[in-house]
């Protein structure tokens, strides 16, 4: 797999436990870049696609940052929330912050 060099790297004072969730993303990666030349491929002749693959390749993308979130102790909903503020150029709006806060349990 072209990936290993780097997951041994990122693994070198982590050891196995630290590969294992590295390697789950790896490969949800190349599952969603799969579901999505499974959706295009067919597009470039004029046929239709399922839709059904973009939504397995968004599922694919999720886990695979969640995965990499957990790795990284990142909080996600708030490293989202900080780029739309980078690319608005402003705070959201305190009722979206909120809204997100409530449904959290927060």
């Amino acid at each position: 797999m072209g990936a290993s060099p780097a997951l041994a790297d990122r693994s070198a004072g982590g050891g196995v436990q630290e590969r294992k969730p590295l390697l789950r993303v790896v490969l949800g990666l190349r599952r969603a870049s799969a579901q999505l030349a499974a959706y295009l491929e067919p597009r470039e002749h004029g046929a239709a696609s399922p839709v059904s693959h973009i939504r397995e390749a968004i599922e694919d993308l999720q886990a695979s940052a969640e995965a990499l979130a957990a790795v990284f102790a990142v909080d996600l909903a708030r490293a989202h929330q900080a780029r739309l503020e980078a690319l608005l150029g402003a705070p959201l709006p305190a009722s979206l912050v909120e809204e997100r806060k409530q449904s959290l349990g927060t």
